[in-house]
């Protein structure tokens, strides 16, 4: 298949707005040995990613997120299920990490990266911006933005790695924003 069809054929992948399934962009290996795949959030995927927010560790939410109660994470989720572009990481069946990225403007997005504290550590969050700026890319994204908690140094440290600048500094957080192109 040459490179414009591939191309062609992640678009549509990215594009589509609510795949049934998961749609698989990656798999690795972490340090552990653990086979964790990269996919598109697919609708069979929600209550997997119900399950990880319920054991999340509340002390590593940011402003708020996710939210503590099921009701509260199935509303704040279905809500996201909206949003342009969200990815997963699961290993096995579980679901181990999440990011979206939510337009606030036509080429102007908000971008955000879970990852549960038993997979911490290990890159995947790097990983899972690194899948978002690229498909930010493909998309034709002019702007992703991320307000991060002050007290978060690794993704402070990993949005600066990938190019994320800090635009401003409010009273325990910081705009983050990258360019994409």
């Amino acid at each position: 298949m040459n490179d414009s069809k591939e191309i062609q054929r992640l678009r549509h992948l990215l594009a589509e707005n609510k795949p049934e399934q998961s749609v698989p962009l990656s798999l690795y290996l972490d340090r552990h040995g653990r086979r964790i795949r990269l996919c598109r959030l697919g609708q069979r995927d929600l209550e997997g990613l119900v399950a990880m927010y319920m054991t999340f560790n509340r002390d590593q939410s940011a402003m708020g997120l996710p939210p503590k109660r099921e009701e509260a994470v199935r509303a704040w989720l279905t809500q996201l299920f909206l949003a342009d572009v969200q990815l997963v990481a699961k290993h096995g069946p579980n679901v181990v990490a999440h990011a979206a990225w939510i337009k606030d403007h036509n080429t102007r997005a908000e971008v955000m990266v879970f990852v549960h504290q038993d997979f911490q550590g290990d890159g995947l969050g790097k990983k899972m911006l690194m899948a978002v700026v690229t498909m930010a890319r493909f998309m034709g994204l002019d702007t992703l933005w991320a307000e991060v908690e002050n007290r978060n140094g690794p993704m402070i440290h990993i949005n600066h790695e990938l190019g994320f600048e800090t635009v401003s500094l409010h009273q325990g957080s910081r705009e983050m924003s990258l360019k994409p192109r």
